[in-house]
């Protein structure tokens, strides 16, 4: 399991799924119940229900499942609105070939090694011909296939972005005041303190 800890493009972590395709279900990752035995293989119709939901309409994200060849079984309206895929693709038509703008781009090392790994990952990667725009990517390995789910947080990592932004901008402006500024909460150890703060408290009489 592979995680940054900031919230941006290429972070990675573990992320159970299931998703079926329109031709027939698709198998299911299975995670040990507390029993040691399969969900899914314990109750098929749960895996069922869940599958047609990840399928159905009622299902905001975008989904795409690939082939181990990149050819797409299956996409969503969500997906298609999504990544930009081309509609009058053929069938055989490969993700690549669906949007040639991800040839070349992080996106697409993200995607294939996603492929390669084989295992749940998450990350955050640019929308392709777009500006600042950016999507959170869950993949889930299927049994010769890959499920990628998609969903747009373009709101999310500007508001973090700006957020850190601001936090910088401010710990600049308190040194260049030389001001004393920490920051803590009751009953928790202290968050961040900058130096002037530090020697301002390291002055005052220890029963202060």
């Amino acid at each position: 399991m592979r995680k940054p800890a900031n919230p941006t493009p290429g972070r990675t972590t573990r992320e159970p799924a299931g998703v079926q395709d329109m031709a027939g279900p698709l198998d299911l990752a299975e995670a040990p119940d507390s029993a040691g035995a399969p969900e899914s293989a314990s109750n098929p119709d749960l895996a069922s229900a869940l599958g047609a939901a990840f399928i159905g309409g009622a299902n905001l994200e975008g989904l795409v499942v690939c082939e181990s060849d990149w050819r797409v079984s299956f996409r969503n309206a969500a997906a298609a609105t999504t990544l930009g895929l081309d509609g009058q693709a053929p069938p055989s038509a490969s993700l690549w070939d669906l949007q040639p703008a991800l040839r070349g781009a992080t996106a697409e090392l993200q995607l294939r090694s996603a492929m390669a790994g084989g295992e749940p990952v998450e990350f955050v990667t640019a929308k392709p011909l777009a500006t600042d725009e950016w999507i959170e990517v869950r993949a889930l390995p299927l049994e010769g296939r890959m499920a990628f789910l998609l969903r747009d947080v373009t709101g999310r990592e500007r508001t973090e972005r700006h957020l850190r932004s601001t936090n910088a901008s401010l710990r600049l402006a308190h040194k260049a005041a030389k001001a004393a500024t920490w920051e803590w909460r009751a009953g928790k150890a202290l968050h961040w303190i900058d130096p002037a703060a530090a020697r301002a408290l390291a002055a005052l009489p220890a029963k202060w």
